[in-house]
């Protein structure tokens, strides 16, 4: 057999291992010791892939809610006990995994600074719009994980994007985020939310932060329809004065 035979034979050899182990890790049917041990051999095996499939334990849930959150967090630490050189796969499977990445999330947590994670944080955003999603569970989790960055600048007035996002969950963290902020890019946040809004409950926060700064709902020069759309939307215990400014009724 020559070197190349041989390197192939290797690869070829993990691959299979690779894969009973992804079987183990995923089967929630098996004994939790069985899918605890597949973590562990997968994490001494350290290649991206591997921690790729070792990671898929965070989007499968067990019926022992016990078991399921244990072996959880000892796949959490046995990534963080590898120290920096998984973040960027741990980055990896936050991008391509579409919904479960609260785990994953947990990780950059005690690998990433504060303005590391942060600056990541707003990266994620970035890279979605505020279109129609079937599940929003991905984005949901990365705004609420944006509010403990309240003084990152960068990051919340990419948060305020979302105050006009098709969803109404989502539009709720980012108005109540945003609410938090005193800035004219807030202001104009909530005043552009305030002319789309149709959920009463995002609507309280958004008038209410209104007031209470003396922020204008509508500026003087723009036009009647404006005007109208804000009137439409407007909860009936409060008022658009002449001067654009709303008051409690």
């Amino acid at each position: 057999m020559g070197f190349l035979d041989f390197l192939f034979s290797k690869e070829k050899a993990q691959e299979r291992q690779l894969g009973k182990l992804r079987k183990t890790l995923t089967n929630m049917w098996v004994q939790s010791p069985e899918r605890n041990y597949a973590a562990e051999q997968l994490r001494n095996i350290g290649t991206d892939d591997a921690l790729m499939i070792l990671m898929e334990r965070f989007k499968h849930t067990a019926q022992n809610t016990t078991y399921d959150n244990e072996e959880k967090m000892y796949v959490y630490d046995l990534l963080v006990s590898m120290g920096p050189t998984v973040i960027d796969v741990v980055k990896r499977f936050i991008r391509e995994e579409p919904e479960k990445i609260n785990w994953p999330m947990k990780v950059l947590d005690d690998l990433l600074s504060g303005d590391e994670m942060a600056s990541y944080i707003q990266s994620l955003l970035a890279d979605m719009t505020i279109d129609y999603e079937r599940n929003p569970e991905k984005k949901e989790q990365i705004l609420i994980r944006a509010r403990d960055f309240a003084s990152h600048e960068g990051l919340q007035k990419e948060v305020a994007r979302f105050s006009e996002d098709d969803n109404e969950g989502i539009r709720f963290i980012a108005v109540d985020a945003v609410s938090k902020q005193d800035a004219d890019w807030a202001a104009q946040a909530l005043r552009n939310n305030l002319r789309i809004e149709d959920s009463g409950r995002v609507l309280q926060i958004a008038c209410e932060k209104l007031v209470e700064t003396g922020w204008t709902a509508i500026d003087e020069e723009e036009d009647e329809q404006i005007r109208a759309d804000i009137l439409d939307n407007l909860p009936n215990t409060y008022l658009l004065t002449e001067e654009g400014a709303l008051k409690h009724k």
